[in-house]
């Protein structure tokens, strides 16, 4: 077979191993219709330059298409499969991209699922929802709550491309989430790795882990006690305080709807309203830059714009977008805390029945530190004696999901 120099040879470490090993074997090489004799000094010199030639296309080739990718990726053209919730319409002849549109029913499944995982829904009951109900995944197979995360951390859904990790802007299809405080709310859920009890399906315990022993600071476990007849919370370190189970949870919710129905609950708790200002403050300037660099990166293609001034613009607009994004996600808040905010316990406690185990704990946590001490000798069976609920402040609540 008569090979080109080019599909010869592409890599010169490559060239140099074979081109020894056929030296040493006695071997000829035939390519370009031309047979090399690599025992010649004079063979030796031209294969080599072929090459050196050939290496130099293929790392021309290669980077006109990093080129031809990072370009689509500016200008908001997608690149590889589509996102299971979109379709491309090509033009039959031509081939030509048409249009790029939302598939309905899966679109619905994601607005959905954003707005169960927002209200800190458990992921695994969620697909197994889905599962029930014969919704197929992306890449097949049942719905789990990795599937869950990898569709809702998707900048495409909210019309963003990206390229090698790199949010590249506004693409050229329409975004499924239009809400942008829900966006970055499902991102702090997705980051946030204090949320345990809202991955783990298996938690099935209002206070195991979320309260702490006043001593040590160890979380508290549950056991069953030693004659089967209750369960207990313990020190699972320093076995500081082992104290019965049901007692502290009804000290604890009685502690919390009345809390919760107080006049000055929604100024205290419902973080939301107050930094609704902030937020959309943050939002615009963040919509803002990002659009000044798609415009620049525009004007750059259309060589009205060099490619300094742009990276100067880039140099100066990328801390303050990190900043906004990473305060986006700082302010995120817990939207079951407005939801029990009510006029009375009885129905801060009915919103509290109707919530799951997850959800409940990630009240527990967003607002209050609750540690608990050995109840000590005698008879001291009140839990308020031994069990302390500490409201966080304000400014504090706002950084806790």
């Amino acid at each position: 077979m008569d090979l080109d120099a080019s599909r010869a040879q592409r890599d010169l470490a490559v060239y140099v191993r074979l081109r020894d090993a056929c030296q040493s074997a006695g071997v000829l090489w035939h390519y370009n219709g031309r047979t090399y004799d690599l025992s010649q000094r004079s063979d030796r010199k031209s294969s080599a330059y072929d090459a050196i030639d050939a290496e130099d296309q293929a790392v021309g080739i290669s980077e006109n298409v990093k080129r031809a990718f990072r370009a689509n990726a500016v200008v908001g053209r997608p690149h590889g499969p589509s996102p299971w919730w979109l379709e491309r319409v090509y033009d039959q002849q031509t081939r030509d991209l048409l249009d790029i549109r939302i598939i309905p029913e899966r679109g619905e499944v994601i607005l959905w699922l954003a707005e169960q995982v927002a209200q800190m829904k458990a992921r695994s009951r969620l697909a197994d929802e889905l599962n029930a109900r014969g919704v197929p995944t992306p890449r097949g197979g049942p719905w789990t709550h990795n599937t869950i995360r990898m569709l809702l951390t998707n900048p495409a859904l909210i019309g963003h491309r990206t390229h090698k990790g790199e949010d590249m802007g506004p693409g050229i299809w329409p975004p499924l989430i239009t809400d942008m405080e829900l966006w970055y709310r499902l991102q702090g859920i997705f980051s946030d790795p204090a949320l345990v009890s809202f991955r783990d399906p298996s938690v099935k315990h209002l206070l195991s882990g979320v309260a702490k022993c006043a001593d040590c600071g160890a979380g508290a476990q549950v056991i069953k006690h030693a004659h089967g007849k209750y369960l207990i919370y313990w020190c699972r370190k320093e076995r500081h305080f082992a104290v019965r189970k049901e007692p502290v949870d009804d000290y604890v919710l009685r502690v919390l709807t009345l809390r919760f129905a107080r006049r000055d609950a929604r100024a205290l708790f419902a973080i939301e309203h107050r930094r609704d200002e902030r937020t959309r403050r943050l939002l615009a300037d963040l919509a803002g830059w990002q659009n000044d660099l798609r415009e620049a990166e525009e004007a750059v293609a259309r060589r009205e714009l060099s490619v300094a001034r742009l990276a100067g613009l880039e140099q100066r607009l990328d801390p303050l977008i990190r900043k906004a994004q990473a305060e986006l996600e700082r302010s995120r808040t817990n939207p079951l805390l407005a939801r029990l905010i009510r006029d009375t316990p009885d129905e801060v406690f009915a919103v509290w029945e109707d919530l799951e185990i997850a959800q409940q704990r990630s009240v527990l946590r967003a607002v209050c530190d609750i540690e608990i001490t050995g109840p000590g000798k005698g008879y001291r069976r009140d839990p308020s004696e031994y069990v302390a609920v500490n409201w966080r402040a304000p400014a504090d609540i706002a950084l806790v999901t």
